[in-house]
């Protein structure tokens, strides 16, 4: 797909469009959904480097695909760096890893997020989506 994206992206550049936060937020998508990590990083270098803000929904898009690889340690990572922008984590943020966490079994550290929801009061809200699923 990156092989694809890359060159219309290219050329939609050479006529004049420039990408915004929606943009990289498909890209992200696209990323995450094939579960392509050096993808989407790769996405938000190019984004923060074109001065996009990076919002905490950009930041969900890369906790999503690290929970798509049940890779719990990126999710974190990833949760964090935004955070350390004073980005306010959201409902999603938290499911993506607890997803990431219950993938691999990992109850400590799903223990450790889901009272980090509490504290951030996100819990009741993650309660309420998983009995309507």
């Amino acid at each position: 797909a990156k092989e694809k994206v890359e060159p219309l992206l290219a050329k939609l550049r050479r006529m004049g469009f420039e990408p915004d936060e929606v943009t990289y937020s498909l890209l992200l998508s696209c990323a995450a959904m094939s579960a392509d990590m050096m993808t989407a990083e790769r996405w938000v270098q190019v984004a923060e480097e074109e001065g996009v803000s990076l919002t905490m929904y950009l930041f969900n898009k890369l906790i999503q695909c690290a929970a798509i690889r049940s890779d719990v340690s990126a999710a974190e990572r990833w949760f964090r760096r935004a955070t350390a922008r004073g980005l306010e984590p959201d409902e999603m943020s938290y499911r993506q890893l607890l997803d990431a966490c219950i993938k691999m079994n990992d109850v400590d550290a799903a223990d450790r997020w889901w009272r980090h929801a509490v504290e951030n009061r996100l819990a009741d809200e993650l309660s309420r989506t998983a009995t309507r699923e």
